[in-house]
This record gives structure tokens, C-alpha cells and sequence, in this order.
């Protein structure tokens, strides 16, 4: 026996049919939940990426100031550009005596370096292309390590300039404030430019 539905009720049906047409229609769609975080999350990277770009580039900037100051004025407590060069009596790989003075006349680069030093290692290929480069400059390194270590790196990096071996006397001396570091003399030994590793291949 079926029954029949009376005509309030389908008012009533017809009224919550509707009412919830309203609120469908008033609710935000998945997709455009969905767009917006996409767009937001888009603008916040953006907006990250500009700020490290500026961070960067004033970075460098200030860098590159740093590292004008030091050709014009040598790093803090080294020797001062323009004064004479301590010379020095140092003993190669060979068991020859090197000075300073066997060198009267040339340009000459002293290289201060470690082979316990990573950033030693990393500038010791810019190195020997620089002495490839610029073979009317005399290099002349003076290297913390043991003999046998010291002898090693020179094979390895197939280095044709002296190396002589490491003292604290002499590195105070010309106060070496870490490594890499160099020195760059002219004829007469005045010292032209100083720095660590880096500022050498930036100088050609």
C-alpha cells in the first residue's frame, strides 16, 4: 500500500533543496582554495629569491670593496705596500739554500701555503697556470708540510718554481695571516700588491 505525500510536504522539500543550493553556491570552490595558495605560495618565493639576489649582490659589492682595499693597503697587520721586503735564507726540496736575493732584479710572487690547507689545495691549479702564464715573474712558494708531503704536492701539481720549506721565523716575519697568501714584489723587492690566493688570479 503506498502512501501519498501530502503538498507540505514537498514545500518543505523544496525549501531545504533550496537552502542548500544557497550555501553551495556561497561556498568557495576546492579549486580556487587551491589557486590561491598556489598564487600565494608563488608570490612568497618570488619575493624570497629578490631578497637573497639583493643580499647577494651587496655581498659582493662589499667584496669587491674589501678586496680594493687590500691591493691599495694590504690586509690589516701584514707589511705595508710600498715597504722593502724582509729577505730570507730558506731551504728548497733539494737541500739547496734560497734567499730572497738570489732573486735581485725580477718581479717575484711569494706564496705563502699549506698542504693541510683545503683552500691551498683549491688555488694550487690557478697557481701553476699562473706561473704557465706569466713565466717573466719568478714564484716562489714557501710551504707548511713535511719534506716528503711537500715533495709530493710539487709532483702532483707539477710545479717547476722553487718551494721551500715552512718556518714560523719567516712567516712572522712577513706576518702571514693565514693561507693561501702572497706577496707581490717588484724588481727591487718593494712590495706591490699582498692578499690571499684569490686577489693573485684577480690582479691578471
Amino acid at each position: 500500500m503506498h502512501s501519498l505525500s501530502s503538498p507540505s510536504n514537498h514545500s518543505h522539500l523544496s525549501q531545504a533543496q533550496a537552502s542548500n543550493d544557497v550555501q553551495r553556491a556561497n561556498r568557495p570552490s576546492l579549486d580556487a582554495v587551491v589557486d590561491w595558495r598556489f598564487i600565494s605560495f608563488l608570490a612568497m618565493t618570488v619575493v624570497i629569491l629578490l631578497s637573497n639576489a639583493a643580499l647577494l649582490i651587496r655581498l659582493t659589492h662589499t667584496e669587491r670593496r674589501v678586496q680594493e682595499l687590500h691591493r691599495a693597503f694590504g690586509p690589516p697587520g701584514t707589511l705595508e705596500l710600498g715597504s722593502q721586503a724582509p729577505d730570507f735564507d730558506l731551504i728548497d726540496l733539494n737541500g739547496n739554500e734560497i734567499s730572497l736575493g738570489d732573486f735581485s732584479g725580477r718581479r717575484v710572487v711569494l706564496v705563502f701555503s699549506s698542504v693541510y690547507c683545503p683552500a691551498c689545495e683549491e688555488f694550487w691549479p690557478s697557481l701553476h697556470n699562473f706561473a704557465a702564464k706569466f713565466g717573466s715573474i719568478q714564484i716562489v712558494m714557501v710551504s707548511k708540510g713535511t719534506l716528503p708531503e711537500n715533495r709530493d704536492m710539487v709532483e702532483a701539481e707539477d710545479f717547476h718554481f722553487p718551494v721551500v720549506g715552512w718556518t714560523d721565523e719567516v712567516s712572522s716575519l712577513y706576518r702571514v695571516p693565514g693561507t693561501p697568501y702572497f706577496y707581490l714584489l717588484t724588481e727591487n723587492h718593494t712590495i706591490e700588491a699582498a692578499g690571499f690566493g684569490r686577489d693573485l688570479i684577480d690582479l691578471y
